[in-house]
């Protein structure tokens, strides 16, 4: 009897952790609608398009450290990761992005701004 109790106690703490463990998933990459007042994807996106997805580097074909900055979710990756904003920023410490020369800071505010703006989709 001990065995059996101490079984299905060891078992209801491995399910209550994996049940808790789902709970701190990554929300997937996919972005709402807001309104016209946030920064939205179609003008943070194609800055990064522009000056990140070219030939060779962050497009379709190349997917340089597997990102293609066309897209929605590669783009929403790049930001959220710890060096994406650093990069972009030519922060001390950081690989500066674009290696072509940095964007002008208010490019670099707008990415911020979908960042904080919830990272519209429309």
């Amino acid at each position: 009897m001990k065995h059996f109790f101490l079984i299905t106690m060891a078992f209801a703490l491995i399910l209550g952790g994996y049940s808790c463990s789902k709970d701190k998933a990554a929300p997937p990459l996919v972005g709402t609608a807001c309104d016209s007042t946030k920064i939205s994807f179609t003008k943070a996106g194609k800055i990064l398009s522009d000056k990140c997805a070219t030939a060779g580097c962050h497009d379709a074909t190349r997917k340089q450290s597997g990102l293609d900055l066309s897209i929605y979710a590669d783009c929403r990756t790049l930001i959220e990761g710890r060096d994406g904003l650093c990069n972009i920023k030519y922060a001390s410490g950081c690989s500066p992005m674009p290696p072509s020369g940095k964007m002008a800071d208010s490019l670099i505010s707008l990415i911020e701004q979908w960042k904080i703006d919830g990272y519209c989709a429309n």
